[in-house]
């Protein structure tokens, strides 16, 4: 049986490769369909694909973030050890708590003002789970 902490890192894996698929399309769409069009003048041709508020793409768009926000909500026990890997358990806990209001930004707009702090702890995740990979190569290095 695998330990409670692999469980949830393996679903946190599950749900990152959602967000890659809801992502990875919006992104796509807009740098090879949208955009080309619009440089060409026929953003007309293009105009239910334009990622704007309330579009398709947004709507597509915004479950994406939430199941990154999921996706760090379900990997943050994975975290343990230092004071490094406390604040890096920490930033992803309040990332995935972040994650439903990315989607009820769609139905109530006035939640942006608590889904901006996505903005800070999204970053603030990266930059923590990078310091970690790092500390671990160096610990492996030779040199």
């Amino acid at each position: 049986m695998l330990p409670k902490r692999e469980i949830l890192s393996h679903i946190g894996i599950v749900f990152t490769m959602l967000y890659a698929v809801f992502v990875g399309i919006v992104y796509f769409t807009e740098l090879t369909v949208v955009i080309p069009a619009m440089l060409r003048g026929t953003s007309g041709d293009v105009v239910l694909l334009r990622f704007t508020g309330g579009s398709f793409m947004a709507g597509l768009d915004a479950p994406g973030y939430f199941t990154m926000g999921m996706a760090t909500l379900f990997a943050a026990p994975v975290f343990m050890g230092g004071r490094l890997e406390r604040w890096t358990r920490r930033a992803f806990l309040a990332n995935g708590i972040l994650g439903p209001f990315i989607l009820l930004v769609q139905v109530i707009p006035s939640m942006i003002y608590v889904g901006a702090l996505w903005l800070v702890t999204s970053n603030l995740s990266a930059i923590l789970a990078t310091l970690i990979s790092h500390k671990h190569i160096a610990a492996r290095s030779p040199v």
